[in-house]
């Protein structure tokens, strides 16, 4: 069992997944146009957005997910290399 199935099971799994969503957005915009941590970031998001267990929250979560949509759109188009940020 991973770490994001355990939480899941946990009775605040919902404060758990916004407080996660709060402090990604903090990072997201402290770092903005820093491949170093954005990269690492979005392949962070990418393996937590994969989960059931936060697909199944996605509607008590539309705020900050809309805001995380947003600051990384605004940091892929701002990228001088898109590889980078798809590459495995």
């Amino acid at each position: 069992m991973d770490y994001l199935e355990y939480i899941s099971q946990q009775e605040n799994f919902k404060d758990l997944l916004l407080r996660f969503f709060d402090e990604v957005i903090v990072l997201l915009k402290e770092n903005a146009g820093d491949e170093r941590v954005i990269i690492p970031l979005f392949k962070t998001l990418e393996r937590v957005f994969e989960k059931d267990e936060v697909l199944f929250e996605k509607d008590n979560l539309q705020e900050k997910l809309l805001t995380i949509y947003e600051l990384v759109s605004k940091e892929i188009t701002g990228t001088k290399s898109v590889q980078k940020v798809f590459r495995d």
